[in-house]
């Protein structure tokens, strides 16, 4: 990751200081400082596929291709090579992994069904920091500082679907998940056509016409 110099007008830092005082919120704070990236995850032969940033070296078991892997049915173990010690995540049927650059936390992807589940832990301890994030699609994305769950709709009929709304968080400075309601807002608009939050009814989902059912 590339190191970014970012510059403070300590003048304006100076007005905002009265606002923003009882804020635990960084004011100078690049988002590249914030950032995960997805694991890329080698197979060693024994069934095992393993990855490492820094001290910390990552381990999954039964992928579903050794050559080209999408999903692994084990839970996820991290060993700290220097400390010599390792500790395991509690969910199964991982899809992917994200880590920052130090390797301290770590995004588990994994699904049930037709649902996605996001959880964030520490790197060295595996303890669950926020509570799970659930999805009903199996849409995601994890750029840098944002991760992005992304709408969807199951036709009931040829005019009546039920869908999801999107769900968007942005990764605050401490690398914990940050609700973005007005970003979620305009991408379930753009996908399905209408502006909600939640599960909905929807006439004529994905078209000009869309709306939300009484």
């Amino acid at each position: 990751m590339k190191n970014v110099r970012l510059t403070c007008n300590h003048g304006l830092l100076a007005l905002l200081y009265v606002f923003l005082a009882a804020s635990a919120v960084p004011l100078c704070v690049s988002a590249n400082d914030v950032a995960f990236f997805p694991l890329n995850f080698r197979d060693t032969g024994s069934g095992q596929s393993h990855a490492r940033v820094g001290q910390h070296v990552f381990i999954l078991a039964n992928p579903d291709n050794v050559k080209n892997p999408q999903d692994w049915d084990s839970t996820l173990t991290i060993m700290d090579a220097i400390e010599n010690t390792e500790c395991q995540t509690e969910p199964m049927l991982i899809k992917a992994i994200y880590t920052t650059s130090k390797g301290n936390f770590v995004l588990v992807v994994h699904y049930s069904g037709a649902s996605t589940f996001i959880d964030l832990f520490d790197g060295g301890s595996c303890h669950e920091l926020v509570p799970r994030i659930e999805s009903a699609t199996d849409r995601f994305e994890v750029n840098s500082n944002r991760m992005t769950l992304w709408p969807g709709c199951d036709f009931i009929d040829e005019t009546l679907s039920t869908c999801t709304s999107a769900k968007i968080f942005d990764f605050n400075a401490d690398f914990r998940p940050v609700a973005n309601p007005q970003a979620s807002k305009l991408l379930t608009r753009q996908y399905v056509g209408v502006e909600f939050v939640g599960i909905k009814k929807v006439y004529y989902a994905k078209t000009k016409r869309a709306q939300l059912a009484p």
